[in-house]
């Protein structure tokens, strides 16, 4: 019998295949592991509100049922009663909106389910990623400054984020948590907030050790949460950052059912 007892998942690139679904067999394979009592956890970087189609799926919504969102900012039950949430002040995101704009880049500050858009004359490609929440382009000066600042995103085109990347995460790394979370995406978090401290969060509140907990992600910002688990495991398809925090590479991409296939060997023993 596996000492697995939660399981903790990121969703874009891991869980979800090139559609955004969840296959098949994932679905099959949680369920068999829910049904001998382990705990299937999101551990992702989108906003509550981009979840719910996949919590539907799953049937994970109820009072013994948690998620992690916004990159560990966010730690909630299930039946919608929140657990830890951890913002950004309205001068932490002034400061990144000032250097956004002294590069000629949009900025997207995210406030629960609502998205300032703060444009250049680049426009922002989270749009395209991102359809659930509400957006409101604004001035900067128009952002209410009383809002629950959950993170900022710097959105442009993938050679662009390759080349400020560094820079930005040189520069203000004593004052954020900074993470790739996709070729397009930088992220802002609130220091010490990521993947990796959500999960122990909740872990402790589960009363629950870093070795019964299995973590797959494939992305920078997985990092974390694949280091500080007993048994990281990064999908074939995941980003250098991903594969050197995990203790296994699998064989098998996010659309190969990578996930299942983890489940099956670690978890169920099959």
């Amino acid at each position: 019998m596996s000492n697995i007892k939660l399981i903790a998942l990121d969703l874009d690139g891991t869980l979800l295949n090139s559609k955004k679904e969840i296959s098949k067999k994932n679905i099959e394979a949680i369920q068999k592991a829910r049904a001998q009592g382990v705990k299937v956890v999101f551990d992702t970087g989108r906003p509550l509100v981009s979840l719910l189609e996949y919590l539907s799926t799953l049937e994970l919504f109820g009072n013994k049922e948690y998620t992690i969102a916004n990159n560990g900012g966010i730690i909630q039950r299930n039946d919608g009663i929140l657990i830890s949430q951890t913002l950004l002040s309205y001068e932490e995101v002034k400061k990144i909106a000032g250097v956004a704009e002294s590069q000629g880049l949009p900025i997207d500050i995210i406030s629960g389910d609502i998205c300032y858009t703060v444009e250049t004359a680049v426009k922002t490609l989270l749009t395209y990623v991102n359809n659930t929440l509400t957006f409101h382009k604004v001035k900067f000066s128009e952002v209410p400054k009383n809002a629950d600042f959950n993170k900022v995103i710097i959105s442009a085109k993938c050679e662009v984020i390759d080349s400020l990347s560094k820079k930005f995460e040189d520069e203000f790394s004593d004052f954020y948590d900074i993470f790739r979370t996709r070729d397009i995406l930088l992220e802002f978090m609130p220091k010490g907030v990521n993947k990796g401290t959500g999960l122990e969060k909740l872990c402790e509140e589960l009363g629950l050790k870093s070795d019964q907990v299995l973590a797959m992600g494939d992305e920078d910002n997985d990092a974390p949460m694949l280091s500080w688990v007993g048994l990281g495991i990064a999908p074939a398809n995941s980003k250098d950052k991903a594969r050197v925090a995990a203790d296994q590479i699998s064989a098998y991409s996010n659309d190969e059912d990578a996930v299942a296939h983890a489940i099956y060997k670690y978890v169920l023993n099959e």
